[in-house]
Parts: structure tokens; C-alpha cells; sequence
């Protein structure tokens, strides 16, 4: 997978683990909660621009493996 929208001041090393962050804009909350694993970095990109940089990402769930999915569903405004 490639992540884009890393800012480019961010250290990224290989191997590094990529989890959902949780935010609020305007009072509402994001569509994922924190702390959810992504994946591992498995590639640095190098940056084309000054906005942002891509990293190639190694999902942590094995898609071919795959039998269920525990789907999350927001039952409150609140955020966490």
C-alpha cells in the first residue's frame, strides 16, 4: 500500500509500525478510532515535492487469509 500526506520534516524508518491516529475536525470525529495497526513501513519513498512524502506500507493483515471482519460501527458523536 502507499501512504501519502507524510509530512516531509517526519522521520520514517523501514519497519516501523503505522496506526490509525484518532482526530477531530470541527467537532467531528474521524472514521477510525486510534491505535488501530495498519501495517509496517517497508519502503521510504524519496519526496517529489516539499509538501508531503509517500512510504510504502506492509498491511499487518494477511488479505489472502482473510475468513471474517469485525466491522466497526459509531454509535455515539462523542469521540474517544
Amino acid at each position: 500500500m502507499t501512504m501519502g500526506l507524510v509530512d516531509t520534516s517526519t522521520a520514517v524508518s523501514s519497519h516501523d509500525l503505522v496506526v490509525t491516529s484518532g482526530y477531530r475536525v470541527a467537532g467531528q470525529c474521524g472514521l477510525y478510532p486510534p491505535g488501530i495497526a495498519i501495517g509496517e513501513v517497508s519502503r521510504t519513498l524519496p519526496p517529489t515535492n516539499d509538501l508531503e512524502a509517500f512510504v510504502l506500507v506492509r498491511p499487518v493483515a494477511d488479505f489472502s487469509q482473510l475468513r471474517y471482519v469485525l466491522v466497526l460501527r459509531q454509535t455515539s458523536k462523542a469521540c474517544s
